[in-house]
């Protein structure tokens, strides 16, 4: 069935894609507010992660697409993090390197995927002070 399209009653210009930690909800959800003002958001394991991983991926894009049948936006900020637990667990991220070097080999991979899908990427990194840096290689 459709979606309606309620992108000029509920419009915002951006998606955000988080990790489900619980540790960074209140740091997001402030920088949201102050940055952003209005945003999307999906939430799944690793932040980006959730477009990579097998059985995952599929569903993932498909709410990506729903959400933004809904509201219009373009931007999709990525907010990864450090000392993620899903990149020990999925990616072998059991060093601050190694968590690293995963993150960039998927930013790479998601950079892909939404262009694909005609979205503009934006990937930030967030330190346990919840201070946000622009994710670089």
């Amino acid at each position: 069935m459709p979606l309606p399209d309620l992108t000029q009653q509920y419009h915002t210009t951006n998606l955000v894609v988080r990790c489900s930690d619980f540790r960074l909800r209140n740091h997001i959800e402030d920088w949201i507010d102050k940055t952003l003002e209005t945003a999307d958001e999906l939430v799944g394991l690793g932040a980006g992660l959730i477009l990579l991983r097998e059985g995952r991926a599929q569903a993932a894009l498909e709410d990506i697409r729903a959400l933004r049948q809904l509201h219009g936006f373009s931007d999709v900020w990525f907010i990864f993090h450090t000392g993620c637990g899903a990149y020990k667990h999925f990616r072998g991220g059991t060093t601050p390197e190694l968590e690293r070097a995963a993150q960039l080999e998927d930013v790479e991979a998601i950079e892909k995927i939404m262009a694909d899908e005609g979205l503009k990427p934006h990937f930030l990194l967030m330190k346990p002070s919840g201070q946000f840096i622009p994710f670089e290689a």
